[in-house]
């Protein structure tokens, strides 16, 4: 009875509690959602300044056009492209490299501008900005602290590392495959938070998008092996059989790469260094970036090999690996802040584990763009470290702060005009590299197609000094000399560069033209015939030669290659059929 009695006070009460509890007055359901929308909007105002700032320094990239480098043969020369080909999107590699979804972005902007630069670099810009707040979002949930969210976004918007993922056409890759690769970390992270399976599907149907816009995604497996270790995720073989799946995935688009690859390392395109060479130069690549992150120093779209193969490595290679023992000595060394140490040089490097060289990849030691999604892994660690201080030092802290980034901004400003056009980019890197071949030959191209003939001649012969035995210099050389009526230096170019690639087809044609003119009919026979013995459908071909028969009086011969040509489709060929076939009859 004590009991029941006992109880029936209890419930009353609770339910006086809760009768008083509704007496009170109810603040207005409007009054809450307007304070939350007012949070929210105080939360992500910071965000949209970011965004702001971004903007406000990246316009000027709208009025950039593609350029006569990668995006040619992407987009201005891509039929498939500009066909919206999808189906060879998916079966075919372009530049060596493998990114179907990066190719149908570049169509439709085709489709929407053609060939003009502003709705290519309005889309990079746009990805970029998305980019932006999912970055923001990926360190907010991964470190539950908007702080250090905001700084890494901030870095990550602003960057003049980052100018050439962004101002670059061909680059598109860079900030599709990132959407992806952090929209699938985001998922993971709500994976392992709420342990849903559809983030878990999500996050992998994202890694596969992101390895469809580009191969450097396959680094992502290890990235979520890191962030299961940063949100001490125990490590179960529940856990690392759901990894499989990444893991698989990766191992196929790696295959894939690598035979996309094959073609531009064939031709050399990568030098091949020995071993304890490669290491080095990881070493010095590592160092170099690190450096850049605080201080960007001598900006270059191109960062050439100091030495060739087989040559001795300079001694900062060697003094460069210090670098590492030092990150090493660190992470062993600072116990308390291992954990994040471990997290943010491990972002770091998984992000450039492909490109640091130790894998030949490409003409360049290193590369800005490489540092697109690595430099955040070292805002992360930035951010925390900094935001760790407290009274005076942390406003001194965030002065130092502000100061570094609008210097980072004003760089980024003056760094962009370098990516205007062809003439702009490739005298940069003539500026900083002035003993690399490539930027002088690739400036005399662009000069020729300019009709800067005289300016053109004086880029081809500083290419041809650094490296002579440059046979489509040579070549590209003797289109020039040939505006100037220069006949003797043409032929004397097309003999070079025939000697170096005796099956160059192109130089072949020019110099049997160039040989008739000097009157070798010869000369010019042998060349024609090696280029119809390989391409017998040229009709321009056929009717050179077929001219050099008619001056040698051989009119039957005149006649068969005229006839051929003409049947070909070549209405100027008729002509001359008709005139050498008639003179052939009538003997």
């Amino acid at each position: 009875m004590t009991t029941k009695t006992s109880s029936k006070p209890a419930s009353g009460s609770q339910k006086a509690g809760h009768k008083a509890a509704r007496s009170k007055p109810r603040q207005p359901k409007a009054a809450i959602t307007e304070r939350s929308l007012q949070d929210k909007f105080l939360e992500y105002l910071p965000l949209a300044v970011i965004v702001l700032a971004f903007f406000m320094i990246y316009s000027q990239a709208l009025n950039f056009d593609l350029l006569d480098w990668d995006d040619y043969g992407y987009i201005k020369n891509n039929p498939d492209v500009q066909n919206f080909s999808i189906r060879n999107f998916f079966t075919s590699f372009y530049g060596g490299n493998y990114h179907p979804l990066t190719c149908i972005t570049w169509s439709v902007d085709y489709y929407l501008g053609g060939l003009n630069g502003k709705s290519y670099h309005m889309t990079n810009m746009l990805l970029h900005v998305l980019n932006i707040v999912l970055m923001y979002f990926f360190v907010k949930f991964l470190f539950e602290r908007k702080d250090i969210a905001l700084f890494t976004a901030a870095l990550f918007a602003i960057h003049p590392m980052h100018v050439e993922s962004v101002a670059w056409v061909s680059e598109r890759k860079d900030v599709l495959y990132a959407c992806f690769f952090l929209l699938s970390l985001i998922a993971y992270l709500r994976f392992i938070r709420n342990d849903h399976k559809k983030y878990y599907l999500a996050s992998l149907v994202l890694f596969i998008l992101s390895l469809l816009s580009k191969s450097a995604a396959v680094v992502l497996p290890l990235v979520l092996l890191l962030i299961d270790y940063f949100k001490e995720k125990k490590i179960t073989t529940e856990s690392l059989l759901l990894k499989l799946p990444f893991f698989l995935i990766s191992i196929l688009f790696g295959v894939i790469a690598l035979k996309s690859q094959q073609t531009s390392m064939s031709y050399g395109f990568a030098p091949h260094f020995p071993l304890i060479s490669r290491l080095l130069i990881a070493s010095y690549g590592m160092t170099h970036y690190l450096l850049s992150f605080v201080f960007p120093f001598k900006q270059s779209a191109l960062h050439p090999y100091p030495v060739a193969v087989g040559e001795a490595l300079p001694w900062y290679f060697f003094g460069s690996a210090i670098t590492i023992f030092l990150i090493i000595f660190c992470i062993i060394y600072f116990k308390k802040y291992r954990k994040i140490l471990l997290f943010a040089f491990g972002f770091f490097f998984i992000n450039l584990l492909l490109v640091i060289q130790i894998l030949p990849v490409g003409k360049a030691i290193v590369a800005e763009r490489y540092t697109y999604l690595a430099y955040p892994g070292l805002a992360m660690l930035l951010g925390y470290l900094l935001f760790g201080f407290s009274g005076r030092s942390k406003n001194i802290i965030l002065v130092s702060i502000a100061a570094w980034l609008i210097f980072l901004s004003v760089q980024t400003y003056a760094r962009l005009p370098v990516w205007k056009n062809s003439l702009t980019i490739f005298s940069d890197i003539i500026s900083t590299h002035p003993e690399e071949e490539s930027g002088w030959y690739n400036r005399g191209l662009v000069r020729f197609y300019m009709k800067d003939y005289k300016a053109a001649l004086e880029d081809y012969n500083a290419s041809l000094a650094l490296k002579a035995d440059n046979a489509p210099a040579l070549y590209n050389r003797s289109l020039v000399r040939k505006e100037f009526q220069d006949y003797q230096g043409v032929l004397d170019d097309l003999n070079k560069a025939i000697a170096l690639e005796p099956g160059y087809i192109d130089a072949r044609k020019n110099r049997g033209i160039a040989n008739a003119i000097f009157k070798d009919y010869q000369g010019a026979l042998n060349d024609f015939s090696m280029v119809l013995k390989q391409y017998p459908d040229d009709t321009s071909t056929l009717i050179n030669r077929g001219l050099i028969w008619t001056t040698l009086d051989k009119k039957e011969k005149a006649c068969e290659d005229f006839t051929k040509a003409a049947r070909l489709g070549s209405s100027r060929a008729s002509k001359f059929a008709s005139e050498a076939c008639l003179q052939k009859k009538t003997e």
